[in-house]
């Protein structure tokens, strides 16, 4: 069971497919959003964003791979993973997948085991990102902080030396 309910954005354009991992992926505790095309999985990153997206690979008008190009080319969505479910095997197919940015490829037809280990462990490694993320955010913001009161104090001497000297 995932610690916190993650959302995964469930996207192909095949019903029985997309049925099967959404009751497949509430089944192991997480919330699904599914979607039947890529541009709607586009519409409802407006409202929702995921914390990971299993998309299929081959979809009419965006395919899943363009999918995961144009969001992994926006720095809203550079950071989300993606994993591509796909029947096909093939050398150029998985190339074609890291080269827009997929993060892991699951194959058809779907194993529960599989789904259920590479989901976990991309949550895992996104947990992980999302962590160093928001220390180095606090890491800065103390930083920042620390900086000003440095600052603030050099004044304070250099004005405390004027004083002195008068």
């Amino acid at each position: 069971m995932p610690e916190q309910r993650a959302m995964i954005l469930v996207v192909d354009d095949e019903g029985s497919c997309r049925r099967l991992l959404t009751a497949l992926l509430q089944n192991d505790g997480y919330e699904v959003l599914a979607t039947s095309s890529a541009q709607e999985a586009l519409e409802r990153l407006q409202d929702r964003r995921p914390d990971l997206i299993l998309t299929d690979g081959m979809m009419p008008q965006i395919s899943g791979f363009e999918l995961a190009a144009r969001l992994k080319a926006d720095s809203r969505y550079a950071n989300l993973p993606i994993i591509v479910v796909t029947a096909l095997d093939d050398r150029e197919t998985r190339l074609r997948a890291l080269e827009a940015g997929v993060d892991d490829f699951l194959g058809k037809p779907i194993d529960r085991a599989e789904l259920r280990v590479r989901v976990r462990n991309i949550l895992r490694l996104k947990d992980y990102g999302d962590r160093i993320q928001r220390n180095n955010e606090i890491l800065e913001t103390t930083v920042r902080q620390r900086t000003a009161q440095l600052h603030d104090s050099y004044l304070q001497t250099i004005d405390v030396l004027l004083r002195a000297a008068e």
